[in-house]
């Protein structure tokens, strides 16, 4: 296929799988209704639950996103709670950070036949639903700074962020956010009917919190919003350039990149990384990144 036909292929492509239904919010509060993040959990609470990793996720590894979610307010242990919260997410977690690594890896083998051009039919349709799943503007020939481009946004979340994360927008999933619309991260959307609306909400605002099927796709949704949103790129430039310089990007590193995700701004980074440290959550090195020659 020559380069004429194949960007052809692409700007269809983008024409039929866009979707301007949701807009992703920069700047709002934590998503959490009836509930806070430290409402029974302290952020500082240095109760840690890392030496308990693995028999939790042993434990918990058949938890799908599906419904029905625990019953976490059930606990009155600390560290009880958050073994059973991280427990029930790790999984999750993984499964969405194994699936854009194999993304990646796809790329990195690729790299040479990509910029060269030399690609079968199967590899034109692979890079061109990865240029459009990414938002990368289409080039007529790829060169490699485009290449680059692409594995900015094509790259694993550390867990422990979306783990913290996750707790502190879901109230450790105790909100009606998350109960209901199995949101654990307060993702707004704007379109009328497209989620749940908040009761304390500001008069004249428009947005509501988004519904998922499942918290499996919450939690890929999140990913992608990371991986996508104009809103992170400096999270995506400081995780390429600890790639760059062959260094791990981390959780607490890259929560800097967090400071549009609330209206708190440098304060909810703060308290992201708080999140990190007192639950001992940079241990939680759970997806395949970490197992394939220690890239991740």
């Amino acid at each position: 296929m020559n380069h004429r036909s194949w960007l052809i292929l692409v700007l269809l492509t983008q024409i039929s799988c866009s979707d301007t239904s949701d807009v992703y919010s920069v700047e709002k509060e934590a998503a959490t209704e009836n509930a806070t993040a430290s409402e029974d959990i302290n952020v500082t609470d240095d109760v840690s639950v890392a030496e308990d990793v693995n028999v939790v996720e042993q434990e918990t590894a058949s938890a799908g996103g599906d419904d029905p979610i625990p019953d976490f307010s059930q606990y009155k242990d600390v560290k009880e709670k958050k073994l059973a919260f991280f427990g029930y997410l790790s999984p999750l977690v993984k499964t969405v950070n194994d699936q854009i690594w194999t993304e990646r890896l796809w790329i990195v083998e690729n790299r040479q036949g990509l910029i060269d051009g030399n690609l079968d039919s199967s590899q034109e349709a692979t890079l061109v639903g990865l240029l459009n799943r990414y938002s990368v503007d289409v080039p007529e020939k790829l060169a490699d700074a485009d290449i680059e481009k692409l594995l900015e946004r094509v790259d694993v979340v550390p867990a422990s962020l979306i783990l913290a994360q996750a707790a502190n927008e879901s109230a450790w999933g105790t909100s009606r956010f998350a109960l209901e619309g199995r949101n654990f991260f307060g993702i707004w959307c704007y379109s009328p009917g497209c989620g749940l609306t908040p009761s304390r909400r500001d008069a004249g605002a428009k947005h509501e919190v988004r519904v998922f099927d499942s918290v499996q796709d919450g939690v890929a949704y999140y990913a992608h919003m990371i991986n996508t949103g104009s809103a992170y790129q400096r999270l995506r430039t400081l995780r390429a350039n600890s790639r760059a310089e062959s260094t791990k990007p981390t959780g607490v590193e890259l929560a800097a990149g967090l400071i549009r995700y609330s209206q708190r701004g440098q304060a909810y980074v703060d308290e992201i990384r708080a999140m990190i440290r007192q639950n001992g959550l940079s241990k939680y090195l759970i997806d395949r990144a970490n197992l394939d020659a220690g890239n991740y």
